[in-house]
């Protein structure tokens, strides 16, 4: 299983190491990593329990809360590809919202169409010189 952590988790692998090798103590190691006592012991119970992994942010690789189900992604890719093939990411998203009944983003629904190569960014017109 790949790990993946930020540089900050990183870092605090080596801290959280040497306090269990009794290096360090575990008020040493909070402060070098900026956190209390408290949370410094809880860190160091976790990472003794679950190895490197226990220093993982826990939400990493989850679905986000506020994301909209894949079922209501591919509906709006497969109206986008085949009704409104013509029309930007808002009248899509108006003509979504119209058909199906839910409300999605202006913003959302251009993200899902850059995603899919149906819309493309396009440069802003430049003013005359004059």
């Amino acid at each position: 299983m790949e790990i993946r952590m930020s540089e900050k988790e990183i870092k605090r692998v080596e801290q959280v190491e040497r306090a269990i090798r009794k290096e360090i103590t575990i008020k040493e190691m909070s402060e070098l990593i900026k956190v209390s006592y408290r949370q410094g012991r809880s860190i160091l119970k976790r990472c003794k329990k679950e190895g490197v992994m226990g220093l993982a942010h826990r939400g990493r690789g989850r679905i986000s809360n506020r994301g909209y189900p894949k079922e209501v992604k591919e509906s709006f890719i497969d109206l986008c590809e085949g009704k409104c093939k013509e029309l930007g990411p808002t009248m899509v998203a108006d003509k979504y919202e119209e058909i199906r009944g839910i409300k999605v983003s202006e913003e959302t629904a251009r993200k899902w169409m850059i995603e899919r190569r149906i819309f493309y960014k396009r440069r802003k017109r430049q003013k005359p010189k004059n």
